[in-house]
């Protein structure tokens, strides 16, 4: 609970009056006030002070001084009408315990409502329905809830079903279909996922038909496999048109270069940053000058010397 306090009241005059008549500071006074409309709240909603005593008010505001002094103090500054009741207590507090009895009030209807509805499921119904799982029409079974017992059921259905075997098996033997497949499979047959047809690659074209081109190539696929970036139709033809034009040789050098730095794309090495390796500067023939060419591309990728 909480009351409101307003920010003029430490310098308003009935606070200053009050102070006077106490011979106390003004922020004692303040919390004396605060003591007394916090006890109020709990003690005397209705702002009376009329059945309590001068002891009890200035016990209840934290006077440790004249009881009478301080009640007398309460009435001159303003504080207490002539009534005997707390000045504007229904403008503040009195409002707010209002609103506290609505919220009360409310959660009382709440509570009210939720447990007559949950004694509205609880109660058993006059007719229970159950659906019968024999997919042979349908079967509608009515059992009154006094004892539970069908009331309706057809004479006609067969009386030696197997009782071990699933719904769905059960209903095809009452219609005296063979339900040894489904007992194998133990249900429906599930739904076999189609495998895509994987699209195949173009052929390496005969500008690049090379030896060394052709293992250079087969090395590139695998890596772009184990990087989980294989190659598509549409990448391949693009890839064969631009190494057709740098030649089987230049175009070897390259897809090396490009696998030992882990790339996805294919880019020759170059030299000074300026241009692309000249072809011919090294023999692709030559297994040591590849090694060595593909080292040199790693260390200047790294940024080594």
């Amino acid at each position: 609970m909480w009351i409101e306090s307003h920010v003029e009241l430490g310098r308003h005059p009935k606070l200053l009056r009050l102070s006077r008549a106490l011979g106390t500071s003004r922020a004692a006074v303040m919390g004396h006030l605060h003591f007394l409309w916090h006890w109020a709240i709990q003690y005397a909603q209705d702002g009376s002070l009329t059945a309590f005593g001068a002891d009890e008010i200035a016990l209840a505001g934290e006077w440790e001084g004249d009881p009478e002094t301080f009640v007398k103090g309460l009435h001159e500054a303003g504080f207490v009408d002539a009534d005997n009741l707390l000045h504007d207590w229904h403008e503040y507090a009195g409002r707010i315990l209002e609103r506290k009895a609505a919220n009360r009030k409310r959660v009382q209807n709440w509570r009210a409502r939720n447990e007559h509805a949950a004694r509205d499921l609880s109660a058993p119904s006059e007719y229970e329905t159950e659906t019968n799982a024999l997919r042979n029409g349908h079967v509608t079974v009515t059992c009154a809830s006094g004892n539970g017992r069908p009331t309706n059921l057809p004479t006609n259905l067969p009386t030696n079903l197997p009782t071990n075997l699933p719904t769905n098996q059960q209903a095809r033997a009452a219609r005296g279909e063979d339900s040894t497949e489904d007992a194998s499979r133990g249900g429906a047959k599930p739904k076999a996922k189609r495998a895509k047809p994987k699209a195949e690659l173009p052929e390496v074209p005969s500008a690049l038909d090379t030896e060394h081109f052709g293992a250079a190539w087969a090395d590139w696929q695998a890596h772009r496999r184990e990087i989980h970036k294989p190659l598509t139709p549409t990448a391949t033809r693009n890839q064969f048109l631009q190494l057709a034009e740098w030649g089987p040789e230049r175009a070897t050098i390259a897809i090396r270069h490009s696998i030992a730095n882990g790339w996805t794309g294919i880019f020759e090495p170059r030299v000074n940053g300026n241009g692309a390796q000249p072809v011919g500067e090294l023999n692709p023939d030559d297994e040591a000058n590849r090694l060595a060419a593909a080292g040199r591309a790693a260390k200047r990728a790294r940024g080594e010397a």
